[in-house]
């Protein structure tokens, strides 16, 4: 009686699909999935804007925390951009 047809599901489908997107790159910026898949799934466009987010926290194999001014920089990163300091050998 209240299950979705074919037409329902299709509609829910094209909605997820900016929000997954949407979730995973937040993830790989170290910022909150959840947040932002609901944030995605209604406002499709937020995923550019997320594109151009630094990110908030290091992401392990992709961000790190510069040793002397505690900035987020690049994992493959052998000088901080924000101090310019070498960063130590890991």
């Amino acid at each position: 009686m209240f299950g979705l047809g074919g037409t329902e599901v299709g509609i829910l489908a094209v909605l997820a699909v900016p929000g997954i997107v949407g979730a995973t790159i937040a993830g790989r910026r170290g910022r909150l999935r959840f947040s932002w898949f609901i944030l995605s799934t209604v406002f499709p466009f937020a995923i550019l804007i997320l594109l151009f987010l630094p990110p908030t926290r290091p992401v392990k194999g992709r961000y790190k925390t510069c040793a002397f001014c505690a900035e987020i920089i690049r994992h493959q990163a052998t000088v901080c951009k924000h101090c310019g300091r070498d960063q130590p050998a890991i």
